[in-house]
């Protein structure tokens, strides 16, 4: 997996919070889930890499109306993450059970290329298989 530079936090209670609304893309797996916060805050983890030790994946804040907008396929995932709601995203790291193993805080520029969607991203229904 790619070394980004980040903002290690030791404690990041937001996960505790989210609830799964649903999977906006899945192959095999999820690989873009839309989840919320008790208080209706949207936010999109997007599935980036695995190695032996564990998975790795993007969550990020999206406004209801951004969100909104990718569903209708007026802006692609990739203008969602990099239009992140105050540029900030977070990387975190889970085992392939699940268990989270590290959080890192970071802009939405420091995000590798290899892990953005694509410049054509747009919601496409039919990525639910």
């Amino acid at each position: 997996m790619f070394t980004i530079t980040g903002k290690k936090l030791a404690e990041f209670p937001i996960l505790a919070s989210l609830q799964k609304v649903g999977d906006l893309i899945f192959f095999e797996m999820p690989l873009l889930t839309h989840l919320k916060t008790t208080d209706g805050t949207n936010y999109l983890e997007l599935w980036c890499d695995q190695d032996k030790s564990g998975e790795r994946s993007i969550l990020f804040a999206v406004e209801s109306a951004a969100l909104e907008a990718y569903r209708n396929r007026e802006v692609t995932l990739r203008n969602l993450l990099e239009s992140a709601r105050n540029g900030v995203v977070h990387l975190i790291e889970r085992t392939h059970k699940g268990k989270k193993t590290m959080v890192k805080e970071l802009p939405a520029t420091n995000i590798p290329e290899e892990y953005r969607p694509s410049r054509d991203s747009y919601y496409s229904p039919t990525d639910l298989h």
